[in-house]
């Protein structure tokens, strides 16, 4: 994972980029804990997104910029599911905006207060899942085969030469609990194998104070372990289109 100091004038757009399109990641540190910092990076990145913007705005601050910590009482989203992202537990590893048509591209998480035990964030490639991954349950995953609130997608497609993923397995069984649907065995059994291939290679790293986690959403899952309350974690977050 390549790594900029926000100081340095190497971290330039260019590079974060270029880093984001080829590895997926860029850590970047020493981005002072300042709602300005985040905006500056991302307005270099893409268009600001206003996704998982709802009625509950308890956690959102202005221009878009979502507080990421554990909440006395979570909030609940339209399936009448708890937002894992406003809790302490576990979170799986994802891509964002699962449920939505067009996706966002890039996510970018700024750390203000580390977990003091646990929270450690999660990340894996796409192309690292795909080389494991077996033909039949690749044919599977790569076909519109899974359920959303707005028609069928695919969890992996190929374009432009390249690998890009759509995967929150949190939505994708709340969707089909749902509305009633029941996945086929061989379906549960490809979403099964990419779940287990995504854990055992995925990398984690514990971010600390003024890191700042950058993500191409089309590229690379993450999540975070689960942390003790107490801790008082806090990171901020933006999501972006790229331009």
């Amino acid at each position: 994972m390549q790594r900029f100091d926000y100081r340095d004038s190497l971290c330039t757009s260019h590079k974060v980029n270029t880093k984001l399109k080829s590895e997926g990641i860029v850590l970047i540190n020493n981005m002072p804990c300042q709602n300005e910092s985040l905006l500056n990076l991302a307005k270099h990145l893409g268009r600001v997104a206003s996704s998982g913007i709802g009625e509950q705005r308890c956690n959102i601050e202005d221009q878009n910029i979502h507080r990421i910590e554990a909440l006395e009482s979570p909030l609940i989203d339209p399936f009448q599911y708890p937002i894992i992202s406003t809790t302490n537990l576990d979170f799986e590893l994802h891509t964002d905006d699962f449920c939505k048509p067009t996706p966002i591209d890039i996510v970018l998480l700024h750390c203000y207060r580390p977990a003091t035990c646990g929270g450690e964030s999660l990340f894996v490639d796409i192309d690292s899942i795909v080389t494991e991954l077996s033909l039949s349950s690749l044919a599977i995953l790569s076909s519109p085969s899974i359920l959303t609130p707005f028609g069928w997608v695919p969890v992996i497609q190929k374009m432009e030469h390249q690998f890009i993923v759509r995967y929150n397995m949190y939505d994708i069984l709340k969707v089909s609990t749902t509305s009633g649907y029941t996945y086929p065995q061989m379906t549960m059994h490809a979403l099964n194998e990419f779940k287990q291939i995504a854990v055992r290679l995925c990398h984690q790293v514990r971010l600390a104070s003024e890191d700042c986690l950058v993500l191409n959403n089309k590229k690379m899952l993450h999540g975070r372990n689960k942390f003790t309350r107490s801790s008082m974690r806090l990171l901020k977050r933006l999501r972006l289109y790229s331009f």
